[in-house]
């Protein structure tokens, strides 16, 4: 073999000894992720390193959702009855999940312009969902 870690007389040899310690600091290297450039905001090496960011995206992704069946639902009633409903109670979301109409980060009501027929996040942070 090309590399003896052990000599002839069955002790361990320096070249073998210094070879092996440098093989399993490359390899805890790669591991720890030796990585001494920041991750890219929105990377899964972003949220592997931060469990709770993960768990808050994953809460935003869930506002943006939630807003987004709130429009869709706004936009079916508006198309039957002409005009936008006076409030969000008055749309079918075919959920009895009260926490719905709520942000699922802040726990803020959205807020809803009847004007309008709008409705948005009021939670900072939020403004471009």
């Amino acid at each position: 073999m090309f590399l003896r870690i052990r000599d002839e007389r069955g002790s361990l040899s320096l070249i073998g000894l210094i070879v092996a310690l440098a093989i399993i600091m490359i390899v805890m290297y790669i591991y720890i992720g030796g990585n001494s450039k920041p991750a890219k905001p929105g990377s899964v090496q972003e949220y592997r390193s931060r469990p709770g960011k993960a768990l808050e995206k994953g809460h935003e992704v869930e506002c943006q959702s939630n807003l987004g069946q709130i429009r869709s639902a706004i936009e079916i009633y508006r198309s039957e009855n002409e005009s936008a409903p006076a409030s969000l109670n008055d749309i079918q979301l075919g959920t009895s999940n009260p926490d719905f109409l709520k942000c699922p980060v802040g726990g803020e009501a959205y807020v809803y312009d009847a004007q309008s027929g709008t409705v948005r996040c009021p939670h900072t942070g939020h403004e471009r969902f």
